[in-house]
């Protein structure tokens, strides 16, 4: 990104929303109530507790960084060492990411929209769109955000009051699910659900206000993730819903306003294409970023054909569903949230404490003089 890049606080905002989105729509809510049966609501109540605590600390960790994004922090702490190892660190999770959320998204498209076409020409389909996506830049990816999600949001609302009334409040108990012990112990795991949070990390240089956009990111994505969680358990009764490898289309199927407005499912598929096309765009610009930037490269155009394809071609070799979706909720609690948040964390700590240690060196020697 270049340096005169600036970013609009709703732009940012809204990207950071669509991200954190999108696992919600896949099938990471399908294990958690497996994990947690009738708690599930509540624990994303303590997991949304537990983030924003998180957010709270990093972001007043970042007030002396707020001109430096992440990979720069690492350079800091570490000197280019450190910097090429956390940066193949985040390039490697935000791929692996956005190649299972590829997979089970043609996944999803193939058996809902086209179940005769094979899995290998909708990959290729979305991949080129994404390749088109990431050659017209950044600002077309963020641009796109702030049209895109306000019509999600409005989407979510009419779901919202339509299935409130079939909510079932019995399907909430009992409380704590599966044990309170499990209830608490997995809360921590689960916070890399708001996985847009980290994306901060790497738009601090080039928005205005990276507090105000860090805070409205989370309650936009809480916005997003409470409801549907909500309507998810309250409308599908718990072990029902763990048959389900996409509930949140099982949920939109659920909508019916009389005779003449059925199926409206079809419009929440084509806000769930768009909000993960933003996802995949975005992901795939990033890894990018990075890998420029730990390696020094001037162009990094020509890395994102070989990006892109790599990416497909990964894709076309997971052909077994059950096989994605376990590495993904694998991958999603036992490794996204100790590097999307305790890395940076960690990082931040360290860039504070050297700051100390220089700031101090430097009165000692001025007041030596």
């Amino acid at each position: 990104m270049h340096s005169t890049l600036k970013i609009g606080t709703w732009e940012a905002v809204a990207t950071i929303g669509c991200i954190s989105l999108i696992p919600i729509l896949l099938t990471l809510p399908t294990y958690a109530v497996t994990d947690f049966g009738t708690a599930t609501f509540l624990h994303n109540v303590y997991t949304t507790i537990l983030t924003l605590i998180m957010l709270v600390i990093i972001l007043s960790l970042y007030k002396n960084f707020s001109h430096m994004d992440i990979v720069d922090i690492a350079k800091h702490v570490g000197g280019k060492p450190l910097q090429i190892i956390c940066g193949i660190i985040l390039i490697s999770t935000i791929l692996i990411l956005c190649i299972l959320t590829f997979s089970e998204f043609t996944q999803n498209l193939q058996n809902v929209l086209f179940p005769d076409a094979p899995q290998e020409y909708i990959s290729i389909l979305f991949g080129i769109g994404i390749l088109i996506s990431v050659f017209l830049g950044i600002r077309g990816i963020f641009r796109t955000s702030s049209i895109v999600v306000p019509m999600i949001a409005v989407g979510f609302i009419f779901m919202f009051f339509v299935l409130f009334n079939d909510t079932d409040i019995t399907n909430f108990f009992p409380v704590f699910g599966n044990g309170i012990s499990n209830f608490f112990s997995q809360g921590f795991n689960r916070i890399a659900r708001y996985e847009g949070i980290f994306y901060i990390f790497l738009i601090t240089p080039y928005v205005k206000n990276y507090k105000k956009v860090g805070y409205l990111s989370f309650i936009l994505s809480t916005f997003f993730v409470l409801p549907i969680i909500f309507l998810l358990v309250g409308n599908i009764p718990y072990p029902s819903i763990t048959e389900n490898y996409f509930p949140i289309f099982e949920l939109t199927r659920l909508i019916n306003l009389g005779r003449f407005i059925q199926r409206v499912e079809s419009i929440f598929i084509l806000l769930w294409l768009l909000a993960t096309f933003i996802y995949l765009s975005l992901s795939v610009y990033f890894a990018i970023y990075i890998f420029q930037k730990i390696f020094d490269l001037q162009y990094s155009q020509r890395l994102i054909p070989c990006f892109t394809t790599i990416i497909m071609s990964i894709c076309t070799l997971l052909n077994s569903f059950e096989i994605i979706i376990k590495i993904r909720n694998f991958f999603f609690v036992h490794v996204s949230t100790y590097v999307l948040y305790i890395l940076p964390i960690i990082l931040l700590i360290v860039a504070n404490i050297k700051r100390r240690i220089e700031c101090k060196k430097l009165i000692i020697q001025n007041s030596s003089f």
